[in-house]
């Protein structure tokens, strides 16, 4: 094939691609935005949708169980945090380096303290359920769209304060198993020999 054939072949190619580039490219004009009259007709709030009101029912019974499952786990995080306290003291004891433990445990214990009077501000917002009848059902979307949104950004909070303290816990104690595995004793011989 000559050389001008495949540079014909290659710039058609070039062509029809940024040609369908353009193609499918939006078509984007700008308009002027020009406020409301406010004698033509008055602004009215939307009227709440049973979609809405769905999700809603949805999102604050998967945030009651959050809210249940972080009340467990905060009711007994300071007995787990002794026992690994007392675990690492026993390591210590025996000559082991606990120190990456003793940190990343000291880290989270105080994550911990930091973060259970946020807890205990999101009891005053479930006890409340505004917006919410005894039921879970929505009974003022507006106040429940605001009380699902105020507890969502307390639980943000939360594992804002407790995620990296516990993955480096958990990072660590994994160190510290695999530096510290036991070996494997050989075993002898049944046959005598």
């Amino acid at each position: 094939m000559s050389t001008i054939v495949v540079w014909f072949k290659k710039t058609w190619l070039v062509v029809t691609i940024t040609a369908l580039g353009f193609a499918f490219m939006p078509l984007a004009s700008a308009y002027a935005i020009t406020p409301p009259d406010p004698m033509a007709t008055p602004i009215t709030t939307p009227i709440p949708t049973q979609r809405g009101t769905d999700r809603l029912v949805r999102v604050w019974a998967a945030e009651q169980t959050i809210y249940n499952k972080l009340g467990t786990f905060l009711n007994n995080v300071d007995q787990r945090i002794t026992q690994g306290q007392d675990l690492i003291n026993k390591a210590k004891a025996k000559g082991k380096d606990t120190s990456a433990l003793q940190t990343a445990l000291d880290t989270f214990s105080a994550a911990v303290k930091q973060a259970q009077p946020i807890y205990q501000s999101t009891q005053g917002i479930v006890s409340s359920h505004l917006g919410f009848d005894a039921n879970g059902q929505v009974t003022d979307q507006t106040q429940a769209l605001t009380t699902v949104q105020d507890l969502g950004e307390k639980f943000k909070e939360i594992h804002q304060l407790l995620h990296d303290p516990r993955t480096a816990l958990y990072e660590a104690i994994r160190a510290f198993r695999q530096a510290n595995a036991p070996t494997a004793a050989p075993t002898p011989n049944q046959s005598g020999g």
